[in-house]
């Protein structure tokens, strides 16, 4: 389903039939007019705004919402106006822009969002570009399909508090926290922050950076598993750290309403506020078994595009997959899988946890994420490989673009390639 947007240019209220009005990025019908004097514009198309609805070169007063045919027939009622050239800025950090559903409707229906931001060289430029999209996009890049749950429900529970002082009282803190998964997390002056879900390193400390300079705090609590930090305002140089455990609560609705994206796919978000919005992600498995819930990640953040870890429990195993955030996008991924190619009922093994040796689950079909690769004596990084009803046999893990040959049983000679995929 294409997401729509109708544009209103301001000028006159009114379509011209002339087809040099409104022409479209590639060959096709110009926008087709509404009764309201409104265009209407498909997923990927392009609207040039004719001389006449300009205030000046490159400058047009815009209004959106969606269009009737993609929200049921519903008239939602129109944006707030916003200028196409942002004034002062000669490159938009873009704005968000709210279209509310019909009066009647507003206390059972969510309110639609689009993120518009707009590209010129300079405010004097009489070129200028704005793009529409939607607030936040989720893309999955794993081989299965990924569960994901907005704003989950999360219980904290406080278990102490420190006070610590990070930097000289003469300078005005600028403090970021490391959150121990590669995400990094701005306090604000006189606010706070929470920094979740946070890892701790082999000494118990997480790490932060005040002003250029790094520091680290030894945490008392081993079970803490997130921090709220809050900066003062009027103490300078002065932190509270917070130190609570998370963890998720179940949703009363079930695992069923929660949102799927199939593998390789694309899902952007409408009914809610990227900046106010977080998200946690789960597997399923060919069984039907569900992995724990991640703890929640924030949709975009302030600081520099890093790649996270996602951690998911699953029968005493443990799934890692990663995330990445690219501006108002977040990609779900793994590093490496495992394909059984053979057409026979070979699966990985895990020689730890419950037992002494057992399956790696499958999220999809032929399909397991590696667990933690072991080293042998040899110092070679192995994986084990089971033919179902055999003893499961140590497989050294071959460079990328090689192979090692493997014998799952003396019938069954197969081998291991290593390859990079580009998703």
């Amino acid at each position: 389903n294409g997401v729509r947007a109708a544009a209103l240019l301001q000028e006159d209220g009114a379509c011209s039939s002339n087809s040099a009005a409104a022409s479209a990025a590639s060959v096709c019908p110009p926008p087709p007019c509404g009764t309201d004097g409104a265009l209407r514009l498909g997923a990927g198309q392009m609207l040039s705004a004719p001389p006449e609805a300009q205030l000046r070169m490159g400058q047009v007063v815009l209004q959106v919402r969606p269009a009737p045919d993609v929200s049921g027939d519903l008239a939602y009622e129109w944006s707030d106006s916003f200028f196409s050239v942002p004034a002062g800025t000669p490159d938009g950090g873009g704005i968000t822009l709210c279209s509310a559903p019909p009066l009647a409707l507003q206390d059972a229906l969510p309110r639609h969002w689009l993120h518009a931001r707009a590209v010129c060289a300079s405010p004097e430029d009489a070129r200028c570009t704005v793009e529409l999209r939607a607030p936040f996009t989720l893309v999955n890049a794993c081989p299965c399909d990924v569960l994901c749950r907005l704003n989950p429900p999360v219980s904290r529970t406080l278990l102490g508090k420190e006070k610590a002082c990070i930097s000289d009282a003469t300078q005005v803190p600028e403090l970021i926290v490391a959150n121990g998964r590669g995400g990094e997390v701005w306090v604000p002056l006189g606010g706070q922050a929470e920094i979740l879900p946070l890892c701790l390193d082999s000494e118990g400390c997480f790490h932060w950076v005040c002003n250029g300079k790094p520091g680290k705090t030894r945490c008392r609590w081993k079970h803490a598993n997130c921090i709220i930090a809050v900066l003062d305002a009027r103490r300078r140089g002065e932190v509270v750290w917070h130190f609570v455990h998370a963890e998720m609560r179940p949703d009363a609705r079930g695992a069923d309403t929660a949102l799927r994206i199939a593998a390789q796919s694309v899902m952007p978000v409408f009914d809610t506020v990227a900046e106010d919005l977080s998200l946690a992600i789960a597997l399923r498995d060919t069984s039907g078994s569900l992995t724990s819930w991640s703890l929640p990640l924030q949709a975009i953040t302030s600081t520099r595009s890093v790649e996270e870890m996602i951690e998911l429990e699953f029968r005493g195993m443990y799934v890692r997959l990663n995330a990445c955030r690219q501006g108002r996008e977040l990609m779900v991924y793994a590093h490496t899988w495992f394909v059984n190619s053979t057409g026979l009922q070979a699966r990985l093994f895990q020689p730890w946890g419950p037992g002494p040796m057992h399956p790696v689950p499958a999220f999809s079909e032929r399909v397991a994420f590696l667990p933690q690769v072991r080293t042998n004596e040899a110092g070679d990084s192995v994986i084990f490989v089971q033919l179902r009803g055999h003893t499961p046999v140590e497989v050294r893990v071959p460079d990328v673009d090689s192979a090692e040959a493997v014998s799952l049983t003396p019938l069954h000679p197969c081998c291991i390639r290593t390859e990079v995929l580009a998703l």
